[in-house]
């Protein structure tokens, strides 16, 4: 397939819904698999298929070099992780990543290695290499003197986040084996190539769980929902970080007005600049109907309103925020007149029927404060189309008859649609 756009989609106003035009041999279709934004490449890494674990490596490039957008299938050098699903991947720099954990259901093996990713994208628009090197990680001792050292348990299904400010920190929590769901927390120094169980931490932690969604807003990690076995889950949770260490759990309470949150899994966040966050798709609690919500949080209550119809809906897939993509995938890209432009991409995952290989993005323009749009001062989001406050979230869908726009409101169904959901911290 040469394009996963039908021609060249229309330039959809800003915070709308695009199918991005992209050349090139897309990855087949997968869910939980693992995604990074590196600058303006999109990498794609395993996943689980029709056909079992993968193990192969993909590039998006969207930068303003490549029009259309094109996606290229690279074969690493190295040292190469076996395939797995259930896995994480996190940006370290603009051309170099982290892989650690998950799974292979085939081998019934779960795995706890760390994988370094290095890119070379190609000043002139080539192909990109990569190089992929196994970790020989340092752990730090658990009591210190001649203490073992630990590392965390193997696992899938859990979540590895960025601490971005100094110092750099990776957090990793949650998760599931053998043994079941995990609650422990753990820190990564991508510098020393070492991990340490977090100490200091106060508060009650999350119950364990497993393919939540978390992210980072400056330093504090926000969770919400998963499942524990059979058990989906409702529940939010922040850890406000220290930059010397420790912490405090803070359950997040929903608010009691209107129809219970839905417990859900298998769904994504995306961190936006100024401190928000969007929620993507998601199974519901009888694990077979996906899922899509508007949530706003503000400290520790959230309130949330049920979207109504959008495109195609999926779990198990990845969402990942692209600065400075091109407008060559179709969505009025960095030089299409949105100032500080963003483009979350969404790949993959599963309709409830079938693993998908199907692209989504949604452009936003960050405006500036004070602009209108907000409630009671705040500042609009994400331009036109989108604010918080109430406001409804609006998307559209390029390609159908009359440019039918839907947005989130008081009401509506699951329909069809992929869920975009907007918290605000």
């Amino acid at each position: 397939m040469a394009s996963l756009g039908r021609g060249a989609p229309p330039k959809p106003r800003q915070g709308h819904f695009f199918e991005p035009s992209a050349q090139g041999a897309p990855p087949p279709p997968r869910a939980d698999h693992c995604c990074v934004a590196l600058g303006a490449h999109v990498v794609v890494h395993g996943g689980n298929s029709a056909h079992g674990p993968l193990d192969d490596l993909y590039v998006l490039d969207a930068s303003p070099r490549a029009r259309p957008w094109r996606w290229e299938r690279v074969h690493a050098s190295g040292e190469v992780a076996p395939a797995r699903f259930g896995h994480s991947l996190v940006r370290l720099t603009d051309t170099s990543a982290l892989l650690f954990g998950g799974a292979d259901d085939n081998e019934y093996r779960w795995y706890n290695d760390s994988y370094t990713l290095h890119f070379d994208f190609g000043a002139t628009g080539g192909a990109p290499g990569a190089a992929t090197h196994c970790l020989s990680v340092a752990a730090q001792p658990a009591g210190g003197g001649g203490a073992s050292a630990l590392l965390p348990t193997p696992r899938c299904g859990h979540s590895l986040s960025l601490l971005p400010s100094s110092p750099r920190a990776l957090l990793l929590f949650g998760g599931s084996n053998t043994r079941g769901a995990l609650n422990d927390l753990w820190a990564f120094d991508p510098d020393a190539l070492r991990w340490s169980q977090a100490a200091g931490v106060d508060g009650a932690p999350p119950p364990p769980r497993a393919f939540h969604a978390s992210a980072v807003v400056g330093r504090t990690l926000v969770v919400v929902g998963g499942r524990n076995g059979y058990e989906y889950l409702r529940d939010a949770y922040t850890l406000h970080a220290g930059v010397t260490g420790g912490g405090r759990w803070t359950r997040v309470a929903w608010s009691a007005a209107g129809e219970p949150f839905p417990a859900l899994a298998y769904h994504h966040l995306v961190t936006l600049p100024g401190g928000r966050l969007l929620v993507f798709g998601g199974f519901g609690a009888d694990g077979t109907t996906p899922l899509h919500a508007a949530i706003d949080l503000e400290a520790s209550r959230a309130t949330w309103r049920r979207g109504e119809d959008m495109p195609r809906a999926r779990s198990n897939h990845s969402a990942v925020l692209v600065h400075g993509a091109g407008e060559g995938g179709g969505g009025g890209g960095a030089s299409g007149g949105a100032s500080g432009g963003l483009t979350v991409l969404v790949f993959g995952g599963f309709d409830g029927h079938d693993f998908c290989s199907h692209l989504v993005g949604v452009r936003f323009s960050m405006a500036a404060p004070g602009a209108a749009g907000g409630a009671g001062g705040s500042s609009s989001l994400l331009g036109a189309g989108v604010s918080v406050g109430g406001t409804p979230l609006r998307a559209e869908r390029p390609g159908s008859a009359g440019s039918r726009r839907d947005s989130f409101g008081s009401g509506g169904g699951l329909g069809g649609g992929l869920g975009l959901s907007l918290i605000h911290i």
